[in-house]
C-alpha cells in the first residue's frame, strides 16, 4: 500500500510543479483524505442522486438514492458517517430517517446535563455526536421551554438542567 500525502504542495510537487495547478491535483488531494470505504460506495460519483433537491412545493424524492444504498456493500459506514451530516442520503437514510429526531435529542441533551453540572455546546455535542449547530438549536429551544440554564462564558455558551425543586 502506498501512503499518498495529505499535502498539496507536496501531491504537486511529485509532478514537478510547486503548487496544485490541475483538478487532477485537486482530485487527487480530495480522494488522499476520503475515508477507504468511499472507493467501494455504489453511489461514487452520483452527487445529483444522493444530494437531491426538492422542487418548490414538493416534497423530496430520495427513491433513486435509497435504491443505490440498497445494493451498496458499504451502506453501514457510510450511515455510520451519515448521522452528522446535514444533508444528503447516507446508507439508505436521509430527509430525517435514521437521525435523531428533534424530540429524541432533547431528551439526549438533559440526558448529557442531568448531572447539574455546567456542559458547553461542543461537549454536549461531541457526546451526543451530532453537528454543533443542530444541537444548538435544540439547546436554545431547551433554554426558551425552561427546561436548561444557560450561562455565557468567554468564549463558550454553558448549559446545565434547571432545579425543579
Amino acid at each position: 500500500m502506498t501512503v499518498r500525502p495529505l499535502d498539496p504542495a507536496v501531491i504537486a510537487t511529485d509532478r514537478g510543479a510547486d503548487r496544485p495547478t490541475s483538478f487532477e491535483d485537486i482530485f487527487d488531494l480530495l480522494d488522499a483524505i476520503r475515508p477507504a470505504w468511499h472507493a467501494q460506495a455504489a453511489c461514487r460519483g452520483q452527487t445529483d442522486v444522493m444530494f437531491p433537491v426538492a422542487e418548490h412545493g414538493r416534497r423530496l424524492d430520495t427513491s433513486a438514492a435509497r435504491a443505490l444504498c440498497a445494493r451498496c456493500p458499504v451502506r453501514n459506514p457510510c450511515a455510520d458517517q451519515g448521522r452528522t451530516e446535514r444533508y444528503g442520503v447516507w446508507g439508505g437514510t436521509g430527509s430525517g430517517s435514521g437521525r435523531m429526531s428533534q424530540r429524541e435529542r432533547s431528551a439526549a441533551i438533559r440526558d448529557v446535563v442531568a448531572d447539574g453540572e455546567w456542559h458547553s455546546t461542543s461537549d454536549i455535542a461531541q457526546h451526543l455526536k451530532g453537528h454543533l449547530s443542530t444541537v444548538h438549536r435544540s439547546l436554545v429551544g431547551l433554554v426558551s421551554a425552561g427546561v436548561l440554564d444557560v450561562e455565557k462564558r468567554h468564549p463558550a455558551t454553558y448549559y446545565r438542567l434547571k432545579d425543579h425543586t
